[in-house]
């Protein structure tokens, strides 16, 4: 996937004659693959914070 995000990118820079949508369309399709492959971190993180939270809250009787 970085491949790709990095070939998306390198074909912006190289392409003058876009129009303004289609570099907003490219820079939007780089955002997402972006988040897409943080996801999987930010999606662990949370699940380990929720387990640490319902432990707290086993041993605290909530």
């Amino acid at each position: 996937m970085n491949d790709e995000i990095l070939t998306s990118a390198f074909q912006l820079a190289e392409s003058p004659d876009m129009t303004e949508k289609e570099i907003d369309f490219r820079r939007g399709a780089i955002w997402a693959a972006r988040q897409l492959l943080s996801m999987p971190d930010k999606l662990l993180l949370k699940l380990e914070n929720e387990l640490i939270l319902d432990e707290a809250k086993k041993q605290h009787g909530v």
